[in-house]
């Protein structure tokens, strides 16, 4: 168990995302993972991209899913806003 997440300011990127709710990030075993909640509604989706592309690359799905589910957003280790693997 880590320390609970903490909140950090919204991405530029995050206005071109309809519904979104926070953008926060956790640290686990050391690491920070970077992630976005969108919406409060229905069931939650999590949304965790390949290998070497961003949350942020979702958009198109989060649009679609927004107005009915409860949708996450993830960045790997070494993507995005999530700390680097070392």
């Amino acid at each position: 168990r880590g320390p609970p997440p903490q909140r950090i300011g919204a991405a530029s990127f995050a206005s071109s995302v309809r519904g979104l709710l926070d953008v926060m990030h956790a640290i686990l075993n050391g690491h920070r993972h970077h992630y976005e909640l969108h919406s409060e509604r229905g069931d939650p989706v999590l949304l965790i991209m390949g290998f070497g592309f961003p949350g942020r690359a979702w958009g198109p799905q989060v649009r679609a899913l927004v107005d009915e589910f409860q949708v996450c957003t993830y960045d790997n280790r070494g993507v995005g806003q999530s700390d680097p693997v070392t």
